[in-house]
């Protein structure tokens, strides 16, 4: 199946939207480029519908097709429709003994009419188009359901999201099982199988109840009850094989669930030897303390050494020792000159030979400008005297300044490298001393012998249900070996009389049916479900290899006989794909499980996909979307515009189609122009990845340099 072309009308927001779907080979792929809140998971839901009927919508008993807008007061009523332009391939076979591919053109249509508070009706129709005009197909319900039957909804259409229930914890076991046992039973024929199968056994069961009362023959009687009772035998082996496979199931969840606690106790530590630790580390804080406390005292008494007084006035004492040397190089020191000015005043005659006679006036003059000199000198003389002190006692000074700094300055560089040493481990040690408590409040109450105990028990329990179901299965085998052998008994018997030849025809015409029916039931089992196993696991490693945090502890995926999706990892080590796969894995693994059910079954139908790269980004995203598109008949993506970022040249090459949606009650907060009508509506524009207009411009659009603005808008 292709899907052409879609046109909604009035379905919820959908007003009138017509959407064209790339219809070629080389570029497969659809975009359906869309915001949150932009139409996306209305389009798939409508398509749905149209296909599916009301099975497919949401069981809430309020839900409405009609817009929430719509004005009651106008128009009482709503008329919904969906029309869908599609194209189907039937393989037809030839006189040659081969097969051609027969394609046809279709157009479906699907009609309600609701009003405020219930729908009218609903009604649908289905038309092969030809040249010459369309023809009805009756009864096209029958058609629908060969072309897309209703259980593979969920593969082709699929909702990025709720697809990850095929593999998620939140769901059930059970609940998972039974969808993956579905969309595998719908697509290999499997529900198809086991019904005839289920169909044939009953018409086997009425048979064997009527040799009763067509013979009276006491051996065929006996053989005839044997198998009743072996058909009821085997009704309660097969229940009881059932709830063995899901007790089984359940033990491995509790395993589990003790496994991951065992495991997380045992990564954060062992708690006894943690406490260890602790007390250690807090022993060694207490000493770096006592050390601390030392280095601060001789820290101190540094500063109370004669030899800081060296060490910091070093600079001034060298000045002053450099300028008394000045002096006593100039002669101003050592020197005393007052004796020779009053040796002068006892005679009376100066040195220059004028009179100093104290009776003359100019005699009187001269000696009490000398008597002033000689004052004047003796102050100066007492400065000389105390420089010249200093002089002496400062003799060797500077050597032993020099020694005296030398030494307290290597002291103190010693004391404080000690210090920020002790400081440093203090640090670290009272860090390691948080970690260890951290560790040690997130193990709580953890008891890991006890966990050791139950695991083990769990274990003893899981060996005594796989030893129960090896021993039911046994009874089933030769229940239904023993029903052979009497099927067998009761042909022969039959044939010695002539009124149960009739009787005896249909039965063997029945075993006969049951044995294609058996072999083929086993060959869907063992052979195609297997393929499907193994081309999953092909498409997902493929995919997750751009990862390389997940390739390194993913090693296997496979769908087991009872229906699981399985993840392993190394030494086959199952992995929880809620815990241990990150949310890109869980998309790729989601696609993978479709793409490979789709592809083994030969089913041709388009691959509908809403947010498929959602928790995916870089390499990853990339290699999602190209395995994708290279294993889908038909892709049909709708993406939002981070789902596209990083993948723009991938679009480029493998797009055929492209619309953008966009929703005019987004305008102006995130819409920079308002729509055509007064009320919101999705509206439709044919702007790729790449591009926007003035339909579909966002604010900050402008600015992000990102898109092209289409020319003449």
């Amino acid at each position: 199946m292709i899907i052409k072309r879609v046109h909604f009308k009035n379905f919820r927001i959908l007003r009138d939207v017509v959407i064209d779907f790339s219809d070629s080979e080389e570029k497969n792929l659809t975009v359906v480029r869309a915001e949150n809140e932009s139409g996306k998971t209305t389009v798939l839901l409508g398509l749905q519908w149209a296909f599916f009927s009301s099975k497919s919508l949401p069981k809430e008993s309020d839900f409405r097709l009609y817009p929430i807008n719509w004005d009651f007061d106008r128009f009482p009523s709503v008329k919904i429709e969906i029309e869908i332009d599609f194209e189907h391939s039937t393989f037809r076979p030839t006189a040659n003994g081969g097969t051609r591919d027969v394609k046809r053109d279709y157009r479906l249509i699907r009609i309600a009419e609701e009003t405020q508070e219930a729908q009218s009706y609903e009604e649908a129709a289905l038309y092969e188009i030809k040249p010459q005009g369309t023809i009805p197909i009756e009864p096209f319900e029958l058609k629908l359901q060969e072309m897309l039957p209703l259980d593979l909804r969920e593969v082709f259409f699929t909702d990025g999201d709720r697809a990850l229930s095929f593999i998620e914890a939140d769901i059930s076991r059970n609940d998972k099982r039974e969808r993956v046992r579905g969309a595998v039973r719908s697509l290999l024929g499997l529900n198809i199988v086991e019904n005839a199968e289920s169909h044939v056994e009953e018409v086997f069961r009425s048979l064997n109840k009527q040799v009763k009362k067509q013979t009276d023959d006491i051996e065929s009687n006996q053989i005839s009850s044997e198998l009743s009772n072996i058909d009821e035998r085997l009704d309660t082996l097969i229940q009881e094989k059932k709830k063995l496979s899901d007790d089984l199931i359940n033990i491995d969840l509790n395993i589990n669930k003790v496994r991951r606690r065992l495991d997380s106790a045992l990564i954060k530590g062992d708690k006894e030897e943690l406490q260890k630790q602790l007390n250690s580390t807090e022993k060694s804080i207490n000493q770096i303390q006592n050390e601390i406390s030392k280095v601060e005292h001789l820290h101190t008494s540094l500063f109370k050494d004669e030899a800081v007084f060296y060490f910091l006035l070093k600079p001034l004492i060298n000045s002053g020792i450099t300028e008394l040397q000045k002096q006593k190089d100039a002669g101003t020191i050592p020197k005393n000159t007052v004796p020779v000015l009053e040796e002068r005043l006892e005679c009376s005659e100066c040195l220059c030979g004028e009179s100093l006679d104290n009776n003359t006036v100019d005699g009187k003059r001269r000696r009490a400008i000398i008597l002033r000199k000689i004052e004047e000198q003796k102050h100066r003389d007492r400065l000389r005297d105390t420089l010249t002190t200093i002089y002496y006692q400062t003799k060797g000074l500077t050597q032993k300044s020099d020694s005296a700094s030398g030494v307290w300055l290597n002291t103190y560089k010693s004391i404080q490298e000690r210090q920020d040493f002790l400081d440093y481990n203090l640090e670290k040690s009272e860090s390691d001393y948080k970690d260890i408590d951290k560790k040690i409040d997130e193990i709580g109450d953890v008891d890991v012998n006890m966990l050791r105990t139950q695991e083990k028990r769990y274990r003893s329990i899981k060996t005594q249900i796989s030893i129960d179901s090896q021993s039911v299965s046994r009874e089933i085998k030769v229940m239904e070996n023993r029903k052979i052998e009497l099927s067998k008994q009761l042909e022969s018997t039959l044939k010695k009389r002539e009124k149960t030849q009739t009787l005896l025809s249909e039965m063997t015409v029945v075993r006969d049916v049951q044995d294609v029916f058996r072999e083929t039931h086993s060959i869907i089992m063992n052979q195609e479900l297997m393929k499907v196993s193994d081309t999953m696991n092909e498409y997902f490693i493929e995919m997750i290899l751009a990862d390389p945090d997940q390739k390194s502890i993913i090693r296997k995926t496979e769908i087991t006989p009872d229906f699981d999706i399985v993840v392993y990892g190394p030494e086959r080590k199952t992995l929880d794909p809620d815990i241990d796969l990150n949310g890109a894995s869980r998309r790729a693994l989601t696609i993978s499980f479709i793409l490979a059910l789709a592809n083994v079954s030969g089913v041709s139908a388009p691959n509908i996909i809403d947010t498929p790269l959602g928790m995916t980004a870089g390499l990853v995203r990339r290699s999602i979307l190209e395995k994708t598109i290279e294993h889908s008949n038909q892709l049909i993506l709708f993406l939002t515009r981070s789902e596209i970022e990083g993948c723009q040249d991938i679009l480029n090459n493998k797009c055929g189609k492209t619309t953008t949606l966009s929703n005019t009650s987004h305008h102006p907060r995130m819409l920079v122009n308002p729509g055509p009508r007064d009320y919101a509506e999705i509206v439709v524009c044919d702007c790729d990845h790449e591009h926007v207009c003035h339909v579909c411009e966002r604010t900050g659009d402008r600015t992000s340099g990102k898109f092209s603005f289409k020319s003449g808008r």
